[in-house]
């Protein structure tokens, strides 16, 4: 099966389900599964369905099957005429009302017009075009018959069909007043032969008799008739014309009027008379003998005329300053009265046929000088017709008379007024709208009246956000071309824009994005005087600065522009605004506008060089590689550009900066490059060294072989040779026994004591961050300027951030078996560029990377104090982290290095935790004034963030694990809040109750007064970035009320860990307090036993 089945059933489908059916039921299931079809089998199989098949819906769709597919289905003319013969069988067969109907055999008038087009049967096959034609004009001439209607109507669009493509075919069917004398126009003539004319029944009198509503294809045919006849004339006539007669174009001889309609015309007419002429005295010379017409009838017979050419052409018009030739008079006479016969027709045309008879009434109008109010008394109702389309064709047929000959503003207020409403209809298609607003430009131009109606109007014009997008630009063409027009610009022109405010969000330049940049580089090309009073810079500035996605659009705006000058002001404008960015770190985001400015000769490169040593030097941005590389190919660019002796002295020191304090060393090389070469060689040599010759380069590839060392990616766990771990006997250095690693300075007297000086000296570290300002060591405890202080101190939290720190050992300890067969490694002794890299989490600042110059297996130096092995096989590392909120984390650590043949590792080393008590950090205020601070604190947070804990534990218990717990954040000095409102004597007292003997019920009167020694100890802890943990202990003898009060509620829910550890470590401290005691009595007693010997 081909798919020329497809294409039938396709066809069929879209005229019915049932046809659908049939056509696979004919076409498909009648064949068997082992035959293949051909186009052969396929037309004969069309044409037997056209023959038989009783369904008109399937013959209908067999026809324009092979209608569109002729060419395809026909390869020899003995098939064609096969195909002719059934068509002329159809045609011939008489109209039954089932089997055979009008509208069959429309279709296949259609078709058969079709193939006889498709292969130029009026070259090749002369006698059957002429007959088809004449049976076509058979067809037609049988006006005011309702039972053919159908029929007569498609073969008039079959014969308007055959014109359109053989210009002055049908001029013989316009009868003898169309006759041309041989002085005119080389002799044209509508008839071909003396006593082969068509007599009375011509088109003109077919389309003046047709009453019924087929009137219009009548009138369409022969509309287009005269207009061929009327182009082939105009033309020749102006090929004969005289050169002096041509230029003449001052006087117009050829007056056309009104004149008496053509015998049998319908009542009501307006007459028709040339100008000058009697208005009675001349309608009896059109009146033709009905006996004679009707003999010259009988013997007529199509027969193509001489002046027949093959077609279609483009529709010939007068330019507006040609003068049209003059013609005779009779002919005019005839001309003006088919004109008349045609607009006569069109109240009950369709909206097409009005509008292509609108479209080409130009010629006419200007060939037989028809009046202004004679056209307008035909489309003038269109003006208010409901149609957009029938406005169109108002429009076109307004076009052609000039401000002068329409008169009054009336008709030019009207036509304002109709398109405007149009223009606002949101109800209607934006193709109208669009064409509406088309037309008002068109009016605006042509006319001063409608200008100034447009003008009053302008505002109209502008955008609005539920327009189509189409509309919005086409809104936005209009308003700059009446600016254009009236020279006079708003300054708050660039408004408009706001209805298209979703293009700031495109991600590419299409849709409003691609409309506003069209629009602003109008604006730049017909105004550019005026940019700067539009701001028109200044609002790509704008756009740039908040929306860094538009900068390729902008680019591009400034390549588009014609002009020099628009460009250095744009660039000029865009330099301000890129060395002026605040934060100096958001430069690095405008790398693609700084080598375009950089690369512009003419323009200063101030700018650039501004922008790049803010960037440079900023003290808050660390410079990335990838900054640091697009930074020096700028400063590349720039050197080639422009000349040495205006960028020498602000790009050395630019290069200085780099190549001395950066600390990537690929990008101090190179800037140490850069600088050497901008010191010591000349314009000349540096181009030549920057833009190297293409066959150097070349040469060099094909000389020169990348070579790559293996890359070994450790796949198994943690490296098994280096051991990555916390180091937990710094934090016992610092008093506490909690288990866990953090180290930070203990709190000092005075700035720059003892404690911090070792700090520093042990660690390389200054720690400012668990520091205060050294003034505030000036306020005294007592003075007024405690809340000055307290003020001072939480906004010191706020731009000063904490760090916690954590000891790390990373140690090289050999691995027995590196697990690693497939590849056949040995363990490296040797490490170098060791580069740990850290897992990020969303509760702290991503860390930095700990670069490692070199660690080895053996040649280990022993270092005092120390059991371990130091350099190189050991490093002592403290790992900062700022927290972003305190929550305790896992991180992982990748590490890269290289051994000594060059290979690279890739792997792991174990993960590690930060607790929370990590994030414990002593509160960054001088001793004297953290009673002040826990009071102040105390009185002003928020009810919701207490919570009270009970230990049962003993007096000495808690005070031992108080202090090696949170020794370092034990309040010095004396707090003053509320006391604590637990009733510690019923407890002793009940304490005392539980523990008497069974039988006994009360306590002896010695022991019944209960005396409670309650010790308070006050503990602040600031915990990073700005929280604070506060615990009041309230210690008796046998139980301890513990009030937890923070800025931060979350930090409760670890209370409750928190304090479980410190029952582990109570008990233990009992275990080792019984061993203590039993060693004890131990040796008293081997001490007093020789006294008892004695």
């Amino acid at each position: 099966m081909s798919d020329w089945t497809y294409e039938m059933l396709r066809y069929a489908f879209s005229w019915n389900d049932e046809s659908s059916e049939k056509a696979l039921k004919y076409v498909v299931n009648g064949r068997s599964p082992s035959e293949t079809m051909s186009e052969f089998q396929l037309l004969d199989i069309l044409l037997l369905t056209i023959l038989t098949e009783k369904d008109e819906v399937e013959r209908t769709s067999a026809l324009v099957f092979l209608e569109e597919h002729g060419k395809s289905l026909v390869f020899d003319y003995s098939r064609l005429h096969k195909v002719y013969f059934v068509l002329e069988n159809i045609l011939g067969s008489p109209v039954d009302g089932q089997g055979m109907t009008y509208s069959l055999k429309s279709q296949v008038l259609v078709t058969y017009t079709a193939l006889l087009i498709q292969f130029n049967t009026f070259e090749t096959d002369v006698a059957r075009f002429e007959g088809f034609v004449d049976l076509l004009y058979s067809m037609v001439k049988h006006t005011n018959k309702s039972a053919d209607r159908i029929l007569r109507a498609y073969a008039c669009e079959c014969l308007h069909e055959l014109e359109s493509w053989h210009p002055g075919l049908l001029f013989p069917l316009l009868g003898e007043d169309w006759t041309v004398p041989p002085i005119w126009a080389g002799g044209m003539t509508a008839t071909v032969q003396q006593g082969s004319s068509v007599g009375i029944n011509t088109l003109a009198k077919f389309a003046n008799d047709e009453l019924l509503h087929i009137q219009e294809s009548y009138a369409r045919l022969f509309f287009t008739t005269i207009q061929h006849f009327t182009e082939q004339l105009v033309q020749e006539a102006l090929k004969h014309q005289p050169e002096e007669r041509r230029e003449d174009l001052t006087e117009l001889s050829l007056q056309s009027g009104l004149t008496t309609p053509l015998a049998g015309s319908r009542p009501g007419t307006p007459p028709l008379t040339p100008r000058g002429e009697d208005e009675t005295g001349q309608s009896s010379q059109w009146a033709l003998p009905q006996a004679k017409g009707d003999s010259r009838d009988a013997m007529f017979r199509f027969h193509i005329p001489k002046n027949c050419h093959a077609g279609p052409e483009f529709a010939f018009d007068l330019a507006t300053d040609q003068t049209p030739p003059r013609l005779p008079r009779k002919l005019v006479r005839t001309m003006t009265r088919s004109i008349g016969l045609v607009l006569e027709a069109m109240p009950t045309s369709s909206s097409w046929t009005k509008i292509f008879i609108a479209e080409r009434l130009s010629l006419f109008v200007k060939v037989l000088a028809l009046p202004q109010r004679v056209v307008f008394h035909h489309f003038s109702p269109l003006l208010h017709a409901s149609r957009p389309s029938l406005l169109h064709a108002f429009m076109v047929v307004n076009a052609l008379f000039t401000a002068k000959e329409l008169g009054s503003n009336t008709v030019a207020e009207a036509v304002v007024h109709r398109l405007f409403a149009l223009v606002q209809d949101g109800a209607m298609e934006p193709c109208f709208r669009l064409l509406s607003v088309s037309w008002l430009i068109a009016l605006s131009s042509s006319s001063k009246i409608s200008f100034n109606l447009l003008w009053e109007r302008v505002q109209e014009l502008c955008p609005r956000w539920h327009d189509p997008l189409e509309l919005k630009e086409m809104k936005l063409q209009a308003l700059l071309y009446c600016f254009k027009l009236s020279q006079n610009l708003p300054s708050n022109l660039l408004i408009v824009l706001e209805s298209l405010s979703e293009f700031k969000y495109c991600h590419r330049p299409v849709g409003a994005h691609a409309v506003v940049f069209r629009f602003l580089l109008r604006v730049l090309i017909d105004f550019a005087p005026e940019m700067d009073r539009l701001e028109v810079p200044q609002s790509l500035c704008d756009m740039l600065r908040s929306h860094l996605r538009l900068l390729p659009s902008v680019l591009a705006l400034n390549q588009r522009v014609n002009s020099k000058a628009v460009q250095w002001k744009l660039l000029h404008s865009l330099g301000q605004f890129v060395s002026r960015l605040e934060p100096p770190s958001r430069i690095q985001r405008y790398f693609g506008l700084l080598v375009i400015l950089s690369e512009t000769p003419w323009l200063d490169p101030s700018y650039v060089l501004t922008a790049l040593h803010r960037l440079v030097f900023c003290p808050s941005s660390s410079l990335t590689w990838e900054a640091g590389v697009r930074v020096l190919i700028t400063c590349r660019r720039i050197i080639l550009s422009h000349p040495q002796a205006v960028i020498y002295q602000p790009m050395l020191r630019l290069l200085q900066h780099l190549a001395t304090y950066q600390s990537d060393v690929d990008l101090r090389d190179r800037s140490l490059l850069y600088l050497r070469l901008l010191s010591h060689s000349g314009p000349a040599a540096l181009g030549a060294l920057f833009n190297p010759h293409p066959a150097n380069m070349q040469r060099m590839t094909q000389m020169l072989s990348p070579v790559l060392p293996r890359t070994v990616r450790l796949i198994n766990g943690p490296v098994p040779f280096l051991r990555f771990v916390k180091s937990p006997d710094e934090r016992k250095k610092l008093g506490l026994l909690d288990r866990q690693t953090a180290v930070f300075v203990l709190p000092g007297a005075e700035e720059g004591d003892l404690l911090s000086s070792q700090w520093e000296k042990r660690w390389g570290d200054p720690g400012l961050d668990h520091k205060f300002p050294e003034d505030w060591l000036k306020v005294g405890a007592g003075s007024g300027g405690l809340p000055w202080l307290l003020n001072e101190y939480k906004e010191h939290l706020k731009a000063s951030p904490s760090s916690i720190r954590l000891p790390f050992t990373l140690q090289y300890e050999p691995a027995a078996d590196m697990a690693s067969e497939e590849l056949s490694l040995e363990c490296p002794r040797q490490l170098f560029s060791l580069e740990l890299t850290f897992s990020s989490s969303e509760h702290f600042v991503p860390i930095e990377p700990i670069r490692i110059p070199f660690i080895a297996a053996d040649g280990g130096l022993v270092v005092d104090g120390d059991d371990g092995d130091g350099f190189p096989c050991l490093n002592k590392l403290l790992l900062r982290l700022r927290p972003l909120s305190p929550v305790p984390t896992s991180f992982g650590v990748n590490i890269a290095f290289n051994d000594s043949l060059s290979q690279m590792y890739l792997g792991q080393l174990e993960a590690f935790e930060v607790a929370f008590q990590d994030l414990f950090l002593p509160v960054r205020l001088p001793l004297v004034f953290w009673a002040p601070l826990f009071e102040n604190l105390w009185a002003s947070l928020a009810e919701p963030s207490w919570s009270v804990k009970v230990l049962d534990l003993e007096r000495d218990t808690v005070k031992e694990l108080i202090q090696t717990q949170l020794g370092p954040f034990v309040v010095p000095a004396e707090v003053h809040v509320e006391d604590e409102d637990f009733d510690f004597e019923q407890e002793e007292y009940f304490d005392r109750w539980n523990s008497l003997p069974e039988g006994e019920m009360d306590l002896p009167e010695q022991e019944q007064d209960v005396t409670v020694n309650v010790d308070t100890t006050f503990a602040i802890l600031f915990v990073p970035p700005c929280y604070h943990l506060l615990m009041r202990f309230a210690i008796s003898s046998n139980s301890t009320i513990v009030r937890i009060l923070t800025d931060r509620f979350q930090l409760l829910s670890y209370m409750d860990a928190f304090f479980l550890s410190w029952s582990r470590d109570a008990a233990m401290l009992a275990d080792l307090s019984q061993d203590v005691d039993v060693r004890q009595k131990d040796i008293a007693r081997i001490a007093c036993s020789p006294c008892r010997a004695v």
